[in-house]
């Protein structure tokens, strides 16, 4: 096959695998925001443990495309493409997955921030007021033992509770949409949480759907507190 056809046929794959990643992660957002919705109104372990394997699911579909477009982009900058090297592709593409298929937990998720926001959130709904363990059980010193509190749900720049919260892709710190949309003004700016080292810019930010229904139950809970304590002092 003549090599400008393959380039053709590589740059046309990898923009419609973009847009289909994009569109799991949407995708993934809404999953994990329904599923914490069926927990939050009730339901038994065991449904939450087939909620979680549904987000798992649509994790791995995720990295799928990752290494997908890893592979892909490697192979496009290639000086000289043939059928070989098509054929190569394939083969270490299906090895990669493969791999990955095979890999512990804290191998496919730990990176995920988004799971561990989801992990947090089912702790947080299911376990009031208890610290959260290790997320997960194959790695003791793990470092995200977690207290239910409010750190994390205020804005750095406002000390306001974040509103449409952004998060940076770069060191995970999270802004309200308005305040870090003035602070950068376009420009790239150092992060303004105090010792983060990052640089940040808007192309750095996604709006964090998941976070946002985190500090929406939080507030509701603690309305819920103030208005018991309200009327019990009535």
């Amino acid at each position: 096959m003549d090599e400008r056809i393959i380039l053709n046929q590589i740059k046309e794959i990898k923009n419609q695998s973009v847009a289909l990643q994009k569109n799991i992660s949407r995708a993934l957002d809404d999953s994990i925001l329904a599923v914490l919705d069926l927990i939050e109104v009730g339901h038994e372990n065991g449904s939450i443990l087939d909620q979680e394997k549904c987000v798992k699911e649509v994790l791995d579909d995720l990295s799928y495309h990752s290494i997908f477009l890893a592979e892909l982009q490697k192979l496009e900058n290639k000086n000289t493409i043939d059928n070989k090297d098509v054929q190569k592709f394939k083969e270490i593409i299906n090895k990669n997955k493969l791999n990955y298929d095979n890999a512990s937990d804290i191998i496919k998720y730990g990176d995920s921030q988004k799971y561990k926001e989801f992990k947090t959130q089912v702790w947080e709904i299911t376990n009031p007021g208890e610290p959260m363990p290790s997320i997960f059980e194959e790695d003791e010193d793990e470092d995200i033992i977690i207290a239910s509190s409010t750190v994390g749900f205020k804005c750095p720049l406002t000390t306001m509770y974040l509103v449409e919260p952004m998060t940076s892709k770069k060191c995970n710190h999270n802004y309200s949409k308005s305040s870090i949309t003035e602070f950068l003004r376009r420009e790239t700016k150092p992060c303004p949480v105090t010792g983060c080292g990052a640089s940040v810019s808007m192309s750095d930010l996604y709006e964090n759907k998941i976070l946002d229904n985190r500090v929406q139950r939080h507030l509701r809970v603690k309305r819920q507190k103030e208005l018991k304590k309200y009327t019990m002092l009535k």
